[in-house]
C-alpha cells in the first residue's frame, strides 16, 4: 500500500500528534511506555467524541484506537470509515490494536479501511508489534526532523531558571524545554554573561512543584526584545534519572493540556453505529 506522506513544512519539522484512544493497561504499560522513551508526541484520549473537533485543529495526526475497548467493533469500523473516507480528514492516518477481533472482522477491516498506520494483534509478543509498529511510524514521518519532544513554557508562569554566580542571582523565563537542553529568555541586562558555549554550573530549573539542578552549555543566542533567546543544551555528565525526569514532566503537562483544551471542544454527534455512506 502506498501512504500518502503529505506533510506540511511545520509537520516536517516537528513531526505528528499521535492521539491513543482508550489505551488500556496492557498499552500502558508496553506500547506507550517505549514511545515515551522513543520521544514521539503521544497522547491519551479518553472520549472518542473528542477527536472530529481535534483532528479538524490538527489535521496531520496519526490515531491508534484500541478496538477492544468502549464500542463495539462495528461501531469502530464505521468510525474509521468516517474520517478515512472524508476529504476533510485526508491525512490522518488510524491504525487499531486489538486481541479480540474474530477472523472475519478482522479481514474486513485490512481489506476495506486504509489503516495506514498498521493493524496489531495484541496476541503476538511485545517485540513483533514494536517492530511493525516502528517502521509504520517511520513511513509516517511521525517524528519528524526533530529527535527530541520539546514543550513551550512560555505560557507557565512557574517555569523558570536561575544560577548564582558570584554574589549575584540571574533570573530567567524558561520558554521551551526538552530532555537534552532549554530555550530561555535572558534580559538586557544579563546578555553580558551569556556567551556562546560557556558552561552554566547549577542552573537550577523551577518545573511545576520542583526544582532540579543541572550544568548546561551555551549552544546559540538569538537577539529578541528587550534582551535574548539562549539554547542550552545539558552536559554530557547530566544523569539518566534528570533527563527521565524532564521526559516524564513534559508527557504529563501536555497531557493535561490536552484535557483543557478538549473541555471547550464540540460534542461529536454523528450515530457511527450506521455505517456512512460510500463517496
Amino acid at each position: 500500500m502506498l501512504i500518502d506522506t503529505h506533510l506540511s513544512k511545520k509537520t516536517g519539522i516537528y513531526g505528528r500528534k499521535i492521539f491513543f484512544l482508550y489505551p488500556g493497561f496492557a498499552l500502558n504499560t508496553n506500547i506507550i511506555l517505549r514511545l515515551r522513551e522513543q520521544e514521539f508526541e503521544l497522547y491519551k484520549l479518553e472520549e472518542y467524541r473528542k477527536l472530529k473537533c481535534l483532528l479538524e485543529k490538527y489535521p496531520d495526526s496519526i490515531v491508534l484506537i484500541n478496538l477492544d475497548s468502549q464500542n463495539s467493533i462495528n461501531v469502530w469500523f464505521n468510525f474509521i470509515k468516517y474520517f478515512e473516507q472524508s476529504p476533510k480528514f485526508s491525512h490522518v492516518s488510524f491504525g487499531v490494536f486489538t486481541d479480540k477481533i474474530r477472523e472475519a472482522d478482522e479481514e474486513r477491516y485490512t481489506k476495506a479501511l486504509k489503516l495506514e498506520a498498521g493493524f496489531y494483534s495484541l496476541s503476538k509478543t511485545f517485540g513483533e508489534i514494536m517492530d511493525c509498529l516502528m517502521i509504520k511510524l517511520e513511513e509516517l514521518k511521525a517524528k519528524g526532523c526533530r529527535q527530541f519532544l520539546s514543550m513551550n513554557c512560555a505560557e507557565d508562569k512557574g517555569s523558570e531558571c536561575y544560577f548564582v554566580s558570584g554574589n549575584m542571582m540571574y533570573k530567567m523565563k524558561l520558554l521551551d524545554i526538552s530532555s537534552i537542553g532549554l530555550g530561555m529568555k535572558v534580559p538586557e541586562k544579563y546578555v553580558q554573561v551569556m556567551k556562546t558555549d560557556s558552561v552554566i554550573r547549577g542552573l537550577t530549573l523551577v518545573l511545576g512543584t520542583k526544582q532540579l539542578k543541572v550544568n548546561a552549555k551555551i549552544h546559540a543566542t538569538r537577539p529578541e526584545e528587550n534582551g535574548v533567546y539562549a539554547l542550552l543544551i545539558f552536559t554530557p555528565e547530566t544523569p539518566d534519572n534528570f533527563r527521565n525526569f524532564v521526559r516524564n514532566y513534559i508527557y504529563e503537562e501536555i497531557q493535561q493540556r490536552l484535557g483543557a483544551e478538549c473541555l471547550s471542544l464540540e460534542w461529536d454527534k454523528n450515530e457511527y453505529v450506521i455505517a456512512p455512506p460510500e463517496e
